[in-house]
């Protein structure tokens, strides 16, 4: 997953269509059959959805937190390698050549 403005707008999609179930009235409504037992929309769903879109939240969380960290790591070492100001420069514009190639 990247950290691209069409994945966040893809997140923000499924954490609306969540919402947009749990918030409906009619799927608390006790209507499904099942065994001989009634159960409504939300019973059956058990919190499947809202589990499911935080778990791709917190994925890209992470993703976001380890590409960070990793840069932080990259620029350091070669700073503390004393690497030349062109060599870091590259590894800057490397950098911001994957986060505009993931927009």
């Amino acid at each position: 997953m990247t950290n691209s403005i069409e994945d966040y707008m893809n997140q923000v999609e499924l954490l609306k269509q969540a919402l947009n179930f749990y918030g409906n009235k009619e799927n608390y409504e006790v209507n499904h059959p099942v065994n001989g037992k009634l159960f409504s929309s939300v019973e059956m769903d058990s919190g499947a959805q809202a589990r499911f879109a935080l778990e791709r939240l917190e994925k890209t969380e992470l993703l976001n937190k380890e590409m960070e960290d990793d840069f932080v790591k990259n620029v350091t070492e070669a700073i503390e390698a004393e690497d030349t100001q062109e060599n870091i420069f590259k590894l800057l514009e490397e950098i911001k050549k994957v986060g505009e190639s993931q927009e």
